[in-house]
């Protein structure tokens, strides 16, 4: 029974002495569980994005961390995840290291990484705001000038709007998100619609070991 049920390389099985039929789980593979093939997320090199994540508790700032993933991939930039002065101490609930080695390369680091590798600086040379002023109100730019995060201006990308962002695509990203700069952030994305059957299809947007 127990060979039946937890192999993943069969649709269905026969278990028990009266041959009743079971259905059991598929790998992440199949491509009935598959939208997109999953994006390879190669950073170029020196080019960040700065994780900002504000809204609600925990599992929100992990969806948010999420969607920031996916949107450094596409933008092709490593991703700073933030300091726990400021957010959530990530290091305790993910493990980079091995995230690091099913990618394939350093595209996570932390906070604290990033600042030992740029002599304990972290200026954001531009932010460019997903939502309205990149969700960031006046005490959380207190915490973060706090932590020595110095950035020159904030702008919002999509139009003064409500219906604005609502459902763009990967190549919009890409165009109104792209720039030479080498630190940029885009500020808290857990509202962020963005490709979300790709993000939430099984084993996620992004092509892993």
């Amino acid at each position: 029974k127990w060979q039946v049920l937890l192999s993943p390389y069969q649709t269905n099985g026969t278990i028990g002495s009266y041959g009743e039929s079971l259905s059991t789980c598929q790998t992440v593979d199949s491509i009935k569980y598959k939208v997109k093939e999953g994006l390879t997320w190669i950073p170029k090199h020196g080019k960040f994005l700065f994780a900002i994540c504000t809204s609600g508790q925990f599992s929100n700032h992990l969806i948010c961390i999420e969607k920031h993933m996916f949107i450094a991939a596409l933008l092709g930039r490593a991703l700073i995840l933030p300091s726990p002065e400021f957010d959530y101490n990530y290091d305790r609930v993910l493990n980079i290291s091995h995230m690091q080695n099913c990618l394939g390369g350093k595209q996570v680091i932390s906070f604290g990484e990033y600042l030992c590798s740029h002599h304990s600086n972290l200026h954001v040379n531009k932010f460019l705001c997903y939502m309205h002023g990149c969700y960031l109100d006046v005490d959380h730019e207190e915490k973060l000038k706090k932590l020595g995060v110095t950035w020159d201006k904030k702008e919002d990308v999509w139009p003064k709007d409500p219906k604005f962002p609502s459902h763009p695509h990967a190549s919009e990203i890409i165009s109104k998100f792209s720039c030479d700069d080498d630190v940029i952030g885009i500020g808290d994305v857990f509202y962020a619609d963005v490709e979300s059957e790709w993000v939430g299809q099984a084993g996620g947007p992004l092509s892993h070991t």
